[in-house]
């Protein structure tokens, strides 16, 4: 009898695949299977309320896979600010496979939101499993703003909305904490100007000086709440497209531009232009 090589080898690895599927294993791992080191979650978020007190400091729980011996782990801390103070490593106590890492909180600007990634150095002979990657641990922290009523303003819309007539919208004013600048909203906008499209709760903040002179927007781009060809649409005055916030007396003009994303935090493509004109009484300060 003739035996078909290639049929008899085909069927080897079929039934050879099957048996290491069902044992749920494809690979064969060594007896030692190395230290992992990985933080018990990969990000915290703290927002403190407007009148809430900020915490000095912040916990968290660094784990190891094996428990003998002391070990000290060298850590990264990066971040933008000085606000944070944190050790530079971990030590792990001999019988113990979790350790408490501690790091400082500064003083928090009301409004500003600061971030930090803490990362762990992995020990020679780690094999990092698909479960167990929290190699580096995001923190990120700010304290909400309070926002006080600042009269009503009566804007319009020269370009993506193009009415004629102004309609008034709401200013608040936050307790922005910075000498010399002042940070207003106008609230729901687009909602107000086109109902029809755009949903309510957006904001378009801004800063003055002292006197209510207009200095410049809070954002490069603002979410709208309104929908373009299925992306987001997002209202800014950013430099390199030729924006500015501008103002004389008690006229103001953004002049800006609409732009577009896929998503309400990925980058965002200019459209065209849209310029918004408002008069409003800046209240004394």
């Amino acid at each position: 009898m003739k035996i078909n090589i290639k049929s008899t080898f085909a069927a080897a690895v079929a039934v050879l695949s099957l048996a290491s599927c069902s044992e749920g294993q494809y690979w064969t791992e060594p007896a030692d299977k190395g230290q992992v080191i990985a933080f018990v979650k990969p990000a915290e978020t703290i927002t403190v309320a407007p009148t809430g007190t900020s915490p000095d400091s912040y916990t968290v729980t660094v784990y190891r896979s094996q428990t003998a011996g002391d070990l000290e782990v060298p850590v990264s801390f990066s971040n933008d600010t000085t606000i944070f103070n944190a050790p530079s490593s971990v030590t792990f106590k001999n019988g113990e496979n979790s350790a408490e890492y501690t790091f400082s909180i500064g003083s928090l600007i009301p409004g500003m939101t600061y971030a930090t990634k803490i990362g762990v150095k992995v020990p020679e002979g780690t094999i990092t499993h698909p479960d167990s990657r929290n190699l580096t641990f995001t923190f990120t922290i700010s304290q909400a703003l309070s926002w006080t009523a600042a009269g009503e303003a009566a804007i319009m819309s020269t370009n993506w909305v193009g009415n004629e007539e102004p309609v008034n919208v709401k200013v608040e004013e936050g307790n922005w904490p910075i000498a010399g600048e002042r940070l207003f909203r106008l609230v729901d906008v687009y909602s107000t100007l086109e109902p029809e499209y755009a949903e309510p709760g957006t904001e378009l903040r801004f800063y003055t000086d002292d006197a209510g002179n207009a200095l410049r927007m809070a954002s490069t781009w603002s979410y709208i709440g309104e929908m373009y060809d299925d992306e987001y649409c997002f209202f800014g005055c950013p430099a390199q497209y030729g924006g500015q916030f501008v103002s004389e007396g008690n006229q103001y003009l953004m002049q800006g531009v609409i732009g577009t994303s896929a998503s309400l935090t990925g980058a965002v493509s200019p459209g065209w232009y849209e310029n918004l004109y408002f008069i409003w009484d800046c209240p004394a300060k």
